[in-house]
């Protein structure tokens, strides 16, 4: 994975750079630095990005998720 593809991933998901890092656990610079990156993403961090992206996936298709405005008032 590359991290345009990462980037797409997030984007996909409605998230901003730092509610990523938030969801992962590491630090906002650190995603910042895997979108940045021509180097591949390690194999952790994609599968860490994939399994969110799957899960994220699945509620929005069975409609388990709040609204994306709802979401953010309630942060």
């Amino acid at each position: 994975m590359t991290g345009k593809q990462y980037k797409e991933h997030r984007e996909q998901m409605g998230l901003t750079q730092a509610s990523l890092a938030k969801c992962l656990g590491i630090a906002r610079e650190t995603v910042v630095r895997r979108e940045a990156s021509a180097d591949l993403i390690s194999r952790e961090a994609q599968i860490a990005i994939r399994s969110l992206w799957l899960a994220s996936s699945a509620a929005r298709k069975f409609h388990l998720t709040e609204d994306k405005d709802n979401y953010e008032r309630n942060k």
